[in-house]
């Protein structure tokens, strides 16, 4: 998964299958990679601790949705208007709050500026 298409998954990205007593995680997508730069749906598979990562994604996204009384639902990921990263505009920290435009939530970025410390301060 590239980090543009991290970016872009949907709150409701997570899907859990149980075969054989096993449970086996995918995250749906899209990538527009091989499709002539057009949008097309995935799925990526991943373990217990993309499970984790998403749901601790998602609990960050809820603190921001809930700023706005927004509740992502399950539904069609391609029309969701629910990023599973939103922006940290939403949240008042930096004047007045954003307001989504049409219920639509712009998502946030995934990557650290150019000087930033934090990523070395992170545990491996």
């Amino acid at each position: 998964m590239r980090d543009d298409e991290a970016g872009a998954l949907q709150y409701h990205c997570l899907d859990v299958t149980v075969m054989n007593g096993r449970a086996h995680y995918l995250l749906n997508g899209r990538t527009t990679k091989f499709n002539h730069g057009l949008p097309k749906v995935v799925k990526w598979v991943t373990n217990g601790e993309g499970k984790k990562a998403i749901e601790i994604a998602q609990k960050i996204a809820d603190a921001i949705y809930a700023v706005h009384g927004a509740s992502p639902e399950r539904g069609d990921p391609r029309k969701s208007v629910h990023p599973l990263f939103p922006s940290t505009l939403y949240m008042n920290l930096v004047g007045g709050i954003v307001e989504a435009s049409d219920e639509y939530f712009v998502k946030g970025g995934l990557c650290f500026p150019a000087r930033s410390r934090l990523p070395e301060r992170l545990p491996k």
